[in-house]
């Protein structure tokens, strides 16, 4: 089934029009819908989500559509650009290009008002990052750029899209393949590249997991030798006891603390005033945070 295609202003592309087609699912806020059969006629046609609730309920201005009434349109690949009042349709390509690409402006930078998003400009020369153009050359102290260097970062390659009602000879079918081929393989090497530097972020992070679980381990170690040190400063070597050993004893009760390499010892002991043995009653140890 064919989508049915609505030619419209991108304003991210400087307002080039650009095809969007519908489709059925919930929208997010920012995209273009097409609402339709609305009780209110204002609100019916093409409009800007700005909120979505969680059943795909839209609101835009002073309206809300649920997401039987709308289709969400999708922006395609193809532009309308309007060389020699021909009004020509092209694919936007994310290739570098070649001497006698026309591109198209994505992502402005440096331009010092040479060139803007949205504008169209013949590569003259190209090099190994971008294209020349001697009509977007200036030479000033703001902006140094005699030669009219575009970065390829600033531009998506425009190729000519042929009418589905224009014959076709073999040749043209077999170039038209090669040429996707090709496409194909500059977006595969790409995403290849891209593997590979996520690969080692990820080999690095786990290099570093694994060093802050070593520094826990050893913190570990260190704030248990802390507690043995300090018990063993403060609390005698006793001996354990039953409930049962300490019937009929008449025990002094006596409280003792100690600070030292930032952990507090508490100990509440008994004395035997008969035999004077002593019995830990409770006892507890505390790191200092």
């Amino acid at each position: 089934m064919t989508q049915k295609i609505h030619v419209l202003a991108d304003e991210s592309l400087g307002r080039v029009k650009r095809e969007y087609v519908e489709v059925e699912r919930k929208a997010e806020v920012g995209e273009k819908v097409l609402v339709f059969e609305h009780d209110h006629a204002y609100a019916n046609g093409v409009k800007t989500v700005d909120r979505v609730e969680f059943n795909g309920h839209i609101y835009y201005g002073n309206y809300g559509r649920l997401p039987y009434g709308y289709y969400v349109l999708e922006p395609t690949d193809i532009v309308h650009i309007d060389e020699n009042g021909n009004g020509g349709r092209y694919r936007l390509v994310d290739r570098k290009a070649e001497v006698g690409d026309y591109v198209i402006i994505t992502n402005a930078t440096a331009t010092n008002s040479k060139y803007k998003k949205g504008d169209t400009v013949y590569a003259e020369e190209v090099n190994e990052s971008g294209i020349f153009n001697k009509s977007v050359a200036s030479s000033t102290s703001k902006c140094h750029n005699p030669n009219g260097y575009i970065d390829e970062s600033e531009y998506a390659v425009l190729e000519p899209v042929e009418s589905e009602q224009s014959p076709k000879n073999y040749d043209d079918i077999i170039a038209n393949l090669v040429k996707r081929v090709a496409e194909l393989e500059r977006r595969e090497e790409a995403q290849r590249r891209l593997n590979g530097v996520l690969s080692q972020r990820i080999n690095a992070a786990q290099c570093d997991i694994e060093t802050w679980a070593q520094e826990v381990e050893k913190t570990k170690r260190e704030i248990k030798t802390k507690e043995e040190r300090i018990s063993d400063r403060v609390f005698p070597k006793i001996h354990t006891y039953s409930s049962e050993e300490l019937n009929g004893k008449t025990l002094r009760i006596l409280v003792g603390m100690d600070t030292a390499d930032g952990v507090t010892a508490k100990m509440v002991s008994g004395i035997d005033e008969e035999t004077g043995k002593i019995y830990v009653l409770n006892s507890e140890v505390n790191v200092n945070g």
